[in-house]
């Protein structure tokens, strides 16, 4: 008879084949085994997840923390509950980070964390998150063609903060100059008005 890691590694490869509903059969099937099997508890949370089951995914993340504050998946499974049903990126930022402080190796962490700083412009969080993933998996298209994006934005970016701030210095410098032709052209008249008012003796 399989025991509760047996059967949880069965699970993880139908999980990686994108066969759920029997990766789910196996995890539930490892945990009646050992209830306390963190492991099968969060990548149970993860399949649900990925199926939108956001209630039942958020409790079994929990309990899998309860067993074991330092399992990664339920924290990755939390991060992606908060970011898709509850529409808290920070939360879920910090969840994602909270991940790969724990598995750096772990891939769908660093790419949601790439997503989020893609979304929010925020191009070196990005440029650094997506360099992980193809560090960890060259063969990741979609991370390479995030991370050149987020470079090739990250530069016309600083291209267009290095055009404003000559446009700004060249207005700074007209400006001043306009200044003081109107200060010298205040002065010339008002140099004119006292002239006129002077009386020159005329001496024969």
């Amino acid at each position: 008879m399989a025991g509760a890691e047996d059967l949880f590694r069965k699970g993880v490869e139908l999980f990686r084949q994108k066969r759920l509903d029997n990766a789910a059969r196996a995890f539930l099937d490892a945990i009646e085994i050992d209830p306390d099997h963190a492991n099968s508890i969060a990548f149970l949370a993860g399949v649900r997840a990925i199926k939108k089951e956001y209630k039942l995914a958020r409790d079994y993340a929990k309990k899998a923390l309860a067993i074991d504050a330092k399992n990664a998946m339920a924290h990755l499974t939390l991060g992606k509950i908060l970011d898709e049903k509850d529409k808290d990126v920070t939360g879920a930022v910090q969840a994602f980070e909270r991940a790969v402080a724990l598995d750096p190796l772990l891939v769908d962490a660093w790419f949601n964390i790439g997503q989020i700083k893609y979304n929010q412009h925020d191009w070196d969080g990005a440029i650094e998150a997506f360099g992980h993933v193809t560090q960890i998996d060259p063969s990741d298209k979609g991370a390479a063609d995030f991370l050149d994006l987020a470079r090739k934005s990250r530069e016309r970016d600083l291209q267009k903060i290095e055009r404003e701030a000559q446009e700004q210095e060249f207005h700074e410098h007209a400006r001043e100059a306009h200044e003081r032709e109107r200060a010298f052209a205040a002065l010339s008249a008002n140099a004119e008005r006292i002239l006129d008012h002077i009386t020159i003796p005329f001496f024969t």
